[in-house]
């Protein structure tokens, strides 16, 4: 993928309004229900799966998972209790 390559957030009204996701780009969400959540993140899997593209899932949160281990997406478990800084 080239660099500062569009990535799509896999929902096209906030693609419009963001001008896409590029390579690097932090995103943070602050909801109160992890079904908020999870709105934003099923489509970008989705779209992101389709694309080929490789996904990594940093998991610190006690709530169920939202995404599992496959091929193409690689999942790390942190404990946030210890920091995460080496």
């Amino acid at each position: 993928m080239a660099p500062f390559a569009q990535v799509s957030t896999g929902i096209n009204g906030l693609d419009e309004i963001l001008n896409y996701l590029q390579m690097g780009d932090n995103v943070v969400f602050q909801v109160d229900n992890i079904e908020d959540y999870k709105k934003f993140v099923d489509p970008y899997v989705e779209t992101a799966l389709a694309r080929n593209q490789r996904l990594v899932y940093m998991r610190f949160a006690n709530h169920p998972a939202l995404l599992s281990a496959s091929p193409s997406i690689k999942v790390y478990k942190l404990n946030a209790n210890q920091g995460f800084e080496s």
